[in-house]
């Protein structure tokens, strides 16, 4: 032949083709002559008529295992994988393929595979032979098996598949058609070949023409459509695929069928299916147009398509150092959905959501996303969100690639829609346009362009700062284009060239009035710092009085306590409020006596300073004012004056021995309600915070019996700290009426940015028993029910030495347990800063040597005490 798609493509297609032009065999029982050299003479017996029209009676296969095999059929099927070099076939048990018949030698038949991968077959002197086609093989010489022919021993009837190979079958009525590959992958351009094998199944002689329907004719060459079949015989038609190369192919498969067709003889017709899978073609190339721009302006991205299937492209730009800025129309994503079932815009990312980063940003957020604690950052979590989606995008991509091969079903042969031209496969991703026009140092966009052609966006490339001065500049860009399918990138780079926006004549002019703007700015600003304006002599400049501290610049005491506002500050004393530690004493009138002003109670007695001025009249800096071994406090417990011993012991002394007592019974003490203020201190050996045992939200570490403990959040490990004190309130009066009640503590240092990170501080009350079931510091106080949550906020207090407040609403006043200990539990909003560095609120404890330090509870109860006798 002439034309190459008209030779036979191999060895094993010529063999067979030389098999079929043989002349006819004998009939059925007759001898075939040996030559008169020959030692044997040897007896064959044809197949008749109805034996071959058995043996044509081909059932549909498919195979496209990793090893060749043999299909076995009489009447239950079976299978054999060909994994061994020599296979054996007989009767006895010890062959590799053991066919039970008496028609079946013990050893019948081998099979011996080539060099070339192929088989052949061997007769190993049987009794009833082994016929091949038809065609009884001589003994002990090897003949060639294809996997398109049968072999027959005894009632056995045997067929070759080759691994990776499929062969489809058509029967109907007395014409067979065997397709075999029945499914080719192929590029566009290339070609590949198909043997049709026909067989007349009918007693008498038939013309069989073949014709090829549902697919174009310029995808094939079929240089012969028909052959003349004698009953029982089988011929063979050799098809060329070759869908023609270029963009007009599109990928994924087409089905076509192969119908033969009896034009003498009878009407009868036999089709079989068969499946060319065309492959995707990738290749695109990229454009800048132009790629050297001066100060700014348009830039033309131009990518084109080379393949045969449409594609959406991810366009990237950056610069180094983000000196430039990328300005491209921004587009949406909206991912395409068969008819009828409506579109929606999908959740894939525009460049206005994307992160903007630099390249040196980006490398470092990839290094946090591989540290398990960095990753709660909020940068880190944003970045790690842009890549999520952009993945998500490039898998809709490769998705949408896959379903354009295979068409996004399973076709039928009667789908018409898989024919070239038809649009069984999906569209890709639609791109729509929003109108707004998106400016970053980092582009992002996308672009669909169809299969074959080339399509453009416009970019507005400007310079992120333009100099004032200086000389021109030349800045580098690149563009990336990416399809969305795989990960061939390309680039394309681009120069900007920018100047100065000022002229150097007019630099020079304005260098020398800036230094003198400088010049008169340090003039000013030392007279300024020298003498600031205070126009009431407090202290404090006016420029800081109202936006800092909040005190009138015209009055020397806002407060009025008797002390400037700038000795408030220097003292760390609050310039608008009178009473700092409002324990009923200003804090002039402090000063004046000694005490503390940023203590409620300075001599640790637990009576706050005011009440023992204003009413005990006791003195605030000494707990036992009367010196007689007995405290303020114990004594107004008892009922008696602080004063009290002090007249007892200036009555003459014998005169109390001789008093004689009257008939008449003395009266007792007349009952008066009275407003008292008990301030308690609480516990040391029950104070102290627990860590949480890693970020569980259960206790772990214990922190107790220190001088100090902390609440917030540990950076490193992210755990969280409570803390835990404890007051003992079982002295309070039994008839005692709360009127309030006060949690005072003293900071005694800061770490990090709790106020900031953490939010504010919350305080929950024990059960009567305690948190755990007892007031003792445990582990379990950590998350321990309590009786009331979140009663009570913290201030926050600003400097070291300051005091935390909070007050208690009435409606709990009866959570305080008079009986025992009442515990209170301290802790952020927040359990985690989310940060790497400690975020820690230090307080004064129980434990503190200084008692003026320790946390106090400030209890206001309304009693009655009985007055003393005259």
């Amino acid at each position: 032949a002439k034309q190459p798609g008209e030779r036979y493509q191999d060895g094993a297609a010529l063999a067979l083709a030389l098999r079929q032009a043989a002349p006819p065999l004998a009939p059925a029982g007759a001898q075939i002559p040996l030559p008169e050299q020959a030692a044997q003479v040897w007896q064959t017996k044809m197949e008749s008529l109805d034996e071959a029209a058995m043996r044509n009676a081909l059932p549909t296969i498919q195979w496209s295992g990793d090893n060749d095999q043999i299909s076995i059929s009489q009447t239950a099927p079976q299978s054999k994988v060909l994994v061994e070099e020599i296979v054996t076939i007989g009767r006895s048990e010890d062959n590799d393929i053991v066919l039970r018949s008496e028609l079946v030698s013990q050893r019948h038949a081998s099979l011996r595979r080539t060099p070339t991968g192929t088989w052949q077959i061997i007769d190993l002197g049987s009794k009833n032979g082994v016929y091949l086609d038809g065609t009884p093989l001589l003994a002990q010489v090897a003949e060639e098996w294809y996997p398109n022919q049968r072999v027959r021993i005894g009632p056995y009837y045997l067929q070759l598949h080759a691994a990776g190979t499929s062969v489809n079958v058509g029967q109907q009525a007395d014409i067979s058609v065997l397709l075999t590959p029945a499914k080719v992958d192929i590029l566009p351009g290339e070609r590949a070949a198909v043997q049709i094998v026909l067989v007349n199944q009918a007693k008498e002689r038939r013309f069989l023409q073949v014709t090829i329907t549902d697919i174009p004719g310029i995808w094939y060459t079929l240089p012969q459509d028909a052959l003349r079949l004698m009953p029982g015989e089988r011929g063979t038609l050799h098809l060329q695929l070759h869908p023609p190369a270029g963009s007009q192919t599109p990928p994924g498969e087409q089905r076509y069928q192969v119908v033969a067709k009896s034009l003498t003889g009878g009407t009868e017709e036999a089709a079989v299916s068969g499946v060319l899978n065309v492959k995707s073609v990738e290749g695109f190339a990229l454009t800048l147009q132009p790629d050297t721009l001066e100060t700014a302006g348009p830039c033309h991205v131009r990518i084109h398509n080379k393949g045969n299937a449409d594609a959406t492209y991810m366009i990237t730009g950056s610069s180094p150092n983000e000196r430039v800025r990328f300005g491209v129309e921004e587009v949406e994503l909206v991912e395409a959905t068969p008819a009828g079932n409506g579109s929606g815009r999908s959740s894939l990312p525009s460049q206005a959501q994307m992160k903007k980063t630099s390249q040196k940003a980006n490398s470092l957020l990839r290094l946090a996303t591989q540290i398990p604690p960095l990753r709660r950052l909020p940068a880190v979590n944003q970045y790690m969100r842009t890549q999520s989606q952009a993945r998500r995008y490039t898998q809709m991509g490769q998705q949408v690639q896959r379903a354009a091969g295979t068409g996004g079903r399973k076709a039928t042969p009667q789908d018409k829609s898989t024919r070239p031209g038809s649009s069984s496969t999906p569209p890709p991703p639609q791109l729509r346009k929003t109108g707004r026009i998106v400016t970053s140092e980092q582009l992002y966009t996308y672009l669909t362009v169809p299969a074959g052609r080339a399509e453009m966006i416009e970019v507005q490339v400007s310079p992120s700062r333009r100099p004032m001065i200086g000389r021109r500049q030349q800045y580098g860009f690149e563009i990336q284009a990416t399809p969305t399918i795989n990960e061939t990138t390309l680039t394309a780079q681009g120069q900007l060239a920018v100047r100065p926006s000022l002229p150097p004549w007019l630099t020079a002019l304005l260098t020398m009035l800036l230094l003198m703007l400088c010049l008169g700015s340090i003039l000013w600003l030392g007279v300024r710092f020298y003498n600031p304006a205070d126009a009431d002599q407090d202290g404090l400049p006016d420029a800081v009085e109202i936006p800092q501290y909040g005190t009138d610049p015209t009055l020397a005491d806002t407060d009025g306590d008797g002390i400037n506002d700038g000795d408030e500050v220097i003292a760390r004393l609050d310039p608008l409020n009178p009473d700092t530690d409002r324990d009923g004493l200003s804090d002039g009138a402090e000063l004046e006596l000694s005490t503390d002003p940023r203590n409620i109670d300075s001599d640790g007695d637990t009576l706050p300073d005011g009440v023992e001025v204003n009413e005990l009249q006791t003195d605030p800096l000494a707990r036992d004012s009367d010196n007689n071994g007995i405290s303020d406090r114990d004594e107004l417990r008892l009922a008696v004056g602080p004063n009290a011993w002090a007249r007892l012991l200036s009555v003459a002394g014998e005169a109390a021995a001789v008093l004689t007592p009257t008939p008449q019974p003395t009266p007792g003490p007349t009952a008066t309600p009275t407003t008292l203020t008990e301030i308690l201190n609480s516990t040391g050996s029950q104070d102290g915070a627990v860590a949480e045992a890693g970020t569980t939200n259960t206790g772990g570490e214990l922190l107790g019996n220190v001088a100090l403990f902390p609440i917030g959040d540990e950076g490193t490990s992210q755990r969280q700290y409570k803390g835990i004190i404890s007051f003992n309130t079982a002295g309070l009066p039994a008839d005692a009426q709360i009127l309030g009640v006060e949690l005072r503590l003293r900071r005694a240092n800061l770490e990090g940015n709790p106020y900031a990170h953490l939010g504010q501080i919350h305080v929950d009350i024990a059960p009567p028993a305690g948190f755990s079931g007892n007031p003792a510091l445990e582990a379990s106080d950590f998350q321990a029910p309590d009786t009331a949550t979140n009663v009570m906020v913290l201030s926050l207090p600003l400097n070291d030495g300051d005091w935390a407040t909070a007050i208690l609403p009435e409606a709990f006043f009866s959570r305080i347990n008079r009986e025992g200990v009442t515990q209170f539990r301290l802790y952020f909003t927040l359990t985690d800063a989310r940060s790497a560095d400690n975020d820690f609120l230090w307080f004064s404890s129980g434990s503190d040597a200084n008692a003026a330090f320790r946390p106090q509870l400030v209890i206001t109860y309304l009693t009655t005490l009985p007055t003393e006798s005259e």
